[in-house]
C-alpha cells in the first residue's frame, strides 16, 4: 500500500511538471500544535519487555513551527491540484525512564522532533471570486519523522537508538482562505495533520498536529 501511494505521489508531480506554465508557486510559514504522541520516540510507552529498564515518562510536546514550499495547478474555477514540501520543527522535551516499582529516576533524556512531509492534494472551493476564495483541502503525504535523543542524567547499560527515524504515509484535511491582490495571492490555511496514518508498527500511537499557516503565492488560483 505504501509503495502504491509513493508511486501516485511521483506521478502527480510529473503531471504538474508537464503543466508548469499554469502552476502558481509560493511559500508558507506557520505554527504546529502537536498531540502528546509526537515525541513517542521509540513508539512504545515502556522498555521493560525488551531492555528491562522500566516505563517511559514523557513531557507534553511543545508548540512548534513550520515552513514550506507549495504549488497549485488550477483544474477549474472550483478545484485546484496542490503539492508541496514542508518542515515541521518541534522543540526539545524531556523523557524519564523509571523503574515501575518505585519513584526513583533511572535516566533523563532530551528529545527533539522534525517532520518532513511531501504532499499532494486537492483544494475544493465553495467561494472563488476575483478577490477572495474559501476552500476545503485534503492531502496525502509521505512523511519522514526524524528524532534526536541525548542523555541529560544517568546512563543505561545497553544501547538505545539515539536518532530513530520513521517513514510513514499520512494525511491532512482542513480549510483555507485566499486573498487575491493580482500581483500575489495571500493565503491562510488551517489543517489537521496525521503523520503516521499508514505504516504504523506494533502499538504505535497516532502522531498528529494542527497547523495554522500564512502563505504567499504567485499566480492565479483558478481558471476561467
Amino acid at each position: 500500500m505504501k509503495k502504491v501511494i509513493i508511486i501516485l505521489l511521483t506521478l502527480s508531480l510529473i503531471v504538474v511538471g508537464t503543466s508548469f506554465a499554469q502552476v502558481s508557486w509560493g511559500f508558507q510559514l506557520g505554527l504546529s500544535t502537536p498531540n502528546d504522541k509526537i515525541n513517542d520516540v521509540w513508539n512504545r510507552d515502556n522498555l521493560k519487555d525488551i531492555e528491562g529498564l522500566g516505563k517511559i515518562w514523557r513531557d507534553g510536546t511543545k508548540l512548534g513551527f513550520n515552513l514550506g514550499i507549495g504549488m497549485r495547478l488550477p483544474l477549474s474555477r472550483y478545484f485546484a491540484f496542490t503539492g508541496g514540501v514542508g518542515w515541521h520543527i518541534f522543540p526539545k522535551t524531556e523523557m524519564i525512564i523509571k523503574d515501575p516499582t518505585d519513584t526513583l529516576n533511572k535516566v533523563t533524556l532530551e528529545t527533539k522532533q522534525n517532520i518532513f512531509p511531501i504532499s499532494v492534494g486537492v483544494n475544493g472551493y465553495f467561494i472563488n471570486t476575483s478577490f477572495i476564495g474559501i476552500y476545503a483541502v485534503g492531502n496525502l503525504s509521505y512523511n519522514l519523522i526524524a528524532n534526536s535523543v541525548n542523555y541529560l542524567k544517568g546512563d543505561v547499560p545497553i544501547p538505545l537508538a539515539m536518532s530513530p527515524t520513521d517513514h510513514r504515509i499520512g494525511c491532512s484535511f482542513g480549510a483555507g482562505f485566499d486573498f487575491d491582490f493580482k500581483v500575489l495571492l495571500m493565503n491562510l490555511e488551517i489543517k489537521y495533520n496525521i503523520a503516521n496514518l499508514i505504516g504504523k508498527v506494533g502499538d504505535e500511537n497516532i502522531k498528529s498536529f494542527l497547523s495554522v499557516d500564512l502563505g504567499i503565492y504567485f499566480g492565479r488560483s483558478f481558471t476561467e
